[in-house]
């Protein structure tokens, strides 16, 4: 029985979450789009009060990141169509176009992430477009910490009882990277489909290995496609 509890345990404390959405009628509601516009990614790095770097030094690397991540993701979801995989009938608007179009409108970074994306979908000409936000370097609630505190607990008894197992020190600040994408209609606003990706555990996380991670997830996940000729 401790057995099986470790085991599903475990699942929950360290495994990682994805949740796939989209509205049942996509194609009928999307069969006319023609173009899509991938926006800045909104980014939450680290926990502005607790951290020892200057604010203007944090915003400037999430400012860094989100253009980053906009980038990288756009070659992605481009490599996703290609080799003989499904192609998108929609084309994605190249970052660099979308970025100038928001510095011509007086939108720069930081400040895209909080527009209503009716507004820039149509500043950008598109119809519809993808709002991605991540969030790193989140300590856990109580309740969520006690969780994997419970999980640490439940390891080190069964250690304990049964022995060949290494004893686990968990502390209080558990970490977890929040990732979502959402598709949001141009004229109406309404979500489209979205995706999210959820790494958690007690350790810190590599950044570079979540974000490849979920990029592959959304890139093969994301809709408009078509089948091969």
């Amino acid at each position: 029985m401790v057995k099986y509890l470790v085991g599903f345990l475990i699942i929950i404390g360290f495994s990682s979450c994805k949740i796939n959405y989209a509205i049942s009628d996509f194609e009928e509601v999307s069969y006319d789009h023609e173009e899509v516009a991938i926006l800045p990614f909104e980014v939450i790095m680290f926990d502005k009060k607790n951290e020892s770097k200057p604010l203007d030094e944090i915003e400037n690397e999430e400012e860094f990141l989100s253009l980053t991540l906009q980038a990288a993701f756009y070659d992605r979801l481009i490599k996703s169509t290609k080799q003989g995989r499904k192609p998108l009938r929609v084309n994605i608007q190249r970052p660099s176009e979308t970025l100038s179009l928001l510095e011509e409108n007086g939108i720069d970074v930081r400040n895209s992430w909080y527009k209503d994306p009716v507004e820039l979908a149509e500043i950008l000409n598109v119809d519809a477009v993808l709002c991605c936000k991540i969030e790193r370097e989140k300590t856990f609630s109580d309740v969520k910490s006690f969780g994997i505190d419970a999980l640490t607990f439940t390891i080190n008894l069964t250690s304990f009882f049964f022995g060949g197992g290494a004893l686990i020190n968990a502390d209080s600040t558990n970490k977890f990277i929040f990732t979502i994408y959402e598709l949001v209609e141009g004229e109406e606003g309404f979500v489209l489909w979205s995706t999210n990706f959820n790494q958690t555990g007690n350790w810190t996380v590599d950044l570079d290995y979540v974000v490849e991670r979920m990029h592959n997830h959304c890139a093969k996940n994301f809709p408009y496609r078509v089948d091969p000729k």
